[in-house]
């Protein structure tokens, strides 16, 4: 139990020393440069708006943006969206990443295997997620099966490389000095391959969460009643500019704080490592 705590603790601290830290507060500052510059051009009485020909449709004025996320969260859809888009995310991606994480290490530690997964893993990897769209509906129709699938396939996609160059790329000296030391199969692979594949299986795990991300979009923008995506369709179908930007808005916050979450894990994770530079 005090073990526990003490991990709490310590994730804990990570995430705050990340939040205070110089790039954060610097990219508020960014974001918030941005948001300002958006709300000074779309200002309805705006002499510049003319010369730059700002019709509202092409960039709406910050009043209607507000007005549609109060109706948005009246009517309850921009609640459902958001958790329709995360609970699907969730899904897909602890499946995929599972599944890719299990054969890249597999592929990496196993020639044999390797040899003969790397046809058929290749050429699944190197097709698009929204080209298996039509056979995904055709078979599995336009539930929820078919948007989860879509991005079990892109997150395994990623996840795989990353698992297996963690550990096809650990120097050899590492295996012959745990030999020497006596290890046997199970002591290598808990002491040296886990942990020295540890930092490329992250970087594809973090890639991963914007391959989920553009993937649920295309998904529910093709067939959905709920999520971000179904947000931008019904903004393109109404022809309503302000709801088709927040949208776009809530996917780009949404998609930077799970971004953040894995950058958190990443540096716990990996807190032996020395580094140079703190990201």
């Amino acid at each position: 139990m005090e073990k526990l705590k003490f991990k709490f603790i310590t994730i804990k601290s990570k995430l705050f020393k990340s939040i205070a830290s110089v790039s954060f507060r610097y990219g508020l500052i960014g974001l918030g440069c941005f948001f300002g510059i958006y709300g000074i051009l779309s200002f309805p009485l705006l002499p510049i708006r003319k010369q730059l020909v700002l019709r509202p449709e092409f960039l709406p004025f910050y009043t209607e943006i507000i007005e549609k996320i109060d109706f948005l969260i009246k009517v309850g859809l921009l609640q459902k969206s958001i958790e329709e888009s995360l609970f699907r995310i969730s899904q897909g991606y602890v499946i995929g990443a599972l599944i890719g994480c299990s054969l890249g290490f597999i592929m990496g530690l196993y020639r044999r295997i390797e040899y003969f997964l790397d046809p058929p893993v290749t050429i699944i990897r190197y097709v698009p997620a929204l080209a298996w769209v039509p056979l995904f509906i055709l078979w599995f129709g336009i539930g929820e099966l078919t948007k989860v699938l879509l991005i079990v396939l892109g997150v395994m996609s990623v996840t795989l490389v990353g698992a297996y160059h963690g550990v096809r790329d650990i120097p050899d000296i590492y295996f012959k000095a745990a030999k020497v030391l006596g290890a046997n199969t199970k002591m290598l692979l808990l002491k040296v391959v886990f942990p020295a594949a540890l930092p490329q299986t992250f970087a594809g795990l973090r890639l991963a969460i914007g391959t989920a991300w553009m993937i649920i979009v295309a998904a529910e923008i093709i067939a959905s009643k709920a999520g971000l995506g179904y947000i931008l369709l019904a903004g393109r179908n109404f022809a309503q500019a302000s709801i088709i930007f927040i949208g776009i808005a809530l996917i780009g916050l949404l998609a930077f704080i799970t971004d953040r979450i894995g950058r958190v894990a990443y540096m716990y994770v990996t807190r032996w490592m020395k580094r140079g530079l703190e990201v």
